[in-house]
């Protein structure tokens, strides 16, 4: 039974499958630096619920940043997101976007090692689903 979360200021929807698989569509770009941590501490603080409510499953996530027609991650945002990544009950994130945000994730992805294996950014969502083994 799936689960839906959303960061209201935002409309950022993470949506929980029950069986490891997230799916988070953000609403819109946030306004000012400001906005955009908070939505990254709101992620962070959902991720952590949700592991503690189910300690043993590995998650995997599906990211959509369609709606992010602007996307600024300042040092302090990057920060928050890179924790996130690190968090060992994230097992794999496909991030799907366009080139312009693509151009501000690389720089995330490359600082957290990861890129690869466990964090990987798509242009289309298809081959996010892909990578996921989703469908």
């Amino acid at each position: 039974m799936s689960k839906e979360y959303t960061y209201e200021p935002i409309g950022t929807v993470l949506t929980d499958y029950g069986d490891g698989r997230l799916f988070l569509i953000y609403g819109r770009p946030g306004k000012d630096a400001t906005e955009v941590r908070e939505q990254g501490m709101w992620l962070g603080d959902m991720l952590e619920k949700l592991h503690i409510e189910n300690p043993k499953r590995k998650f995997k996530m599906l990211v959509d940043l369609d709606k992010l027609l602007l996307l600024r991650l300042d040092d302090l945002s990057r920060g928050i997101y890179r924790e996130i990544i690190k968090r060992s009950y994230l097992k794999k994130i496909a991030i799907a976007g366009d080139a312009f945000c693509y151009t501000k994730i690389l720089p995330l992805l490359v600082m957290t090692r990861f890129r690869k294996t466990k964090a990987k950014f798509f242009m289309n969502i298809a081959g996010a689903y892909k990578w996921l083994k989703w469908k």
